[in-house]
């Protein structure tokens, strides 16, 4: 599903938004519909911001259980709503769903796919920067280290758009580097332990020679900016 196919259009169908109250209703075990029959009255008061928060009630169990693909769709279609309201209430939509994507970190790269596709979906430069700091930070919790290198060349490709000067560009880089764990250092082996047969030879042996290091001195990386 497309972001464009988000957009709500009057054309005298069920409108996208029900069929995410339908699916957190279906999570939730209402089987009453309760939550399905106020979001439609809020729809009909033109109460939009109200339908998202009486669906976002329950984000906790839409990210937690939700199957992938409604998941995904869910997103997108809640963001599709925000995009036609003011910015003040798209903002208070959006903040909803980084909320919940943000409270666990189970399926921690499908919570980290959802929050990509509101960052992508946001137009608005300087509402998007919020949101990648936030996954940036989110990434750390939920050690997803494979993002890493995608969101680094990212922020390279994109910093203009968020009117960053160069040291604030570097702090984010810096930020995202120490997302990645440090491999493992090397222990060094222990030498072998001589053998009686070896402590008990001739006097004719050659004496021992002492061996000096040839390995050279490890060099500094230059720094990246």
């Amino acid at each position: 599903m497309s972001a464009s196919t988000c957009v709500l259009v009057e054309m005298g169908e069920e409108d996208p938004i029900i069929s995410v109250a339908q699916l957190v209703a279906g999570l939730i075990g209402d089987a009453d519909g309760k939550v399905v029959k106020e979001c439609e009255s809020l729809l009909e008061a033109g109460k939009f911001t109200e339908v998202v928060s009486k669906i976002m009630a329950h984000g906790g169990k839409l990210f937690a259980d939700a199957p992938e693909k409604d998941l995904e769709a869910a997103v997108l279609i809640i963001g599709g709503l925000a995009q036609r309201l003011s910015p003040a209430d798209a903002a208070k939509c959006v903040d909803q769903l980084v909320a919940a994507a943000l409270a666990g970190t189970d399926r921690g790269s499908l919570r980290a796919a959802t929050l990509f596709q509101l960052y992508n979906m946001t137009t608005d430069a300087k509402a998007r920067f919020p949101i990648l700091k936030k996954i940036l930070a989110y990434v750390r919790e939920a050690k997803l280290a494979e993002l890493v290198a995608p969101i680094s060349h990212h922020v390279e490709d994109n910093y203009k758009s968020w009117n960053l000067d160069a040291a604030e560009t570097r702090a984010v880089l810096s930020e995202v580097f120490t997302i990645s764990p440090r491999p493992p250092a090397t222990p060094i082996p222990t030498p072998p332990r001589p053998s009686a047969s070896s402590t008990c030879s001739s006097s004719s042996s050659p004496p021992l020679r002492r061996v000096t290091s040839s390995t050279p001195r490890a060099r500094r990386l230059p720094r990246r900016w």
